[in-house]
């Protein structure tokens, strides 16, 4: 786990009072249970991010294609 990531489960843990791997199955299955909101343009489902995202670019897509190849 990146030491950024451990730091937000344990401020998490210690604002709940609970242990660290019940912080972290907690914050697990939220995520896991999160909808992602889109709406369809063009034919295509269009994740609606928060302001600040980095934007996908196409070496990006380009870099993942030839990561799974």
């Amino acid at each position: 786990m990146d030491d950024d990531v451990f730091q937000e489960v344990k401020a998490y843990a210690e604002s709940r009072d609970v242990a660290i791997g019940k912080a972290l199955s907690e914050l697990v299955r939220r995520g896991l249970q999160a909808r992602l909101r889109t709406t369809v343009i063009n034919g295509f489902h269009v994740v609606a991010l928060p302001s600040g995202s980095p934007a996908v670019t196409t070496e990006d897509v380009k870099k993942l294609q030839d990561e799974l190849e």
